[in-house]
């Protein structure tokens, strides 16, 4: 089973690494853990941060959406794709 763990963010360039970091390599049941950051519309360097962490994909939208909607979107993206 996978485990895909989303992170909304905006101007998180200063938290993102601690966040990324924290989440754990292996989880008993779990075959492959995927961390996912929604970056929604940051002015900082928030994907880059993110990137240097650790993460395994960066989705970057120009402007700002809110994170409900973010992760709404995402979560109804992977449910239709399968991923």
């Amino acid at each position: 089973m996978k485990l895909v763990v989303m992170i909304p963010a905006f101007n998180e360039e200063k938290s993102i690494s601690k966040v990324i970091k924290e989440i754990p390599n292996k989880i008993s049941g779990i075959d492959e853990i995927e961390i996912l950051v929604i970056n929604d519309g940051s002015t900082d360097r928030t994907a880059e941060e993110a990137k240097k962490a650790g993460a395994h994909r960066i989705l970057s939208h120009k402007k700002k959406h809110g994170a409900c909607k973010v992760l709404q979107r995402w979560l109804r993206r992977s449910v239709d794709h399968g991923s």
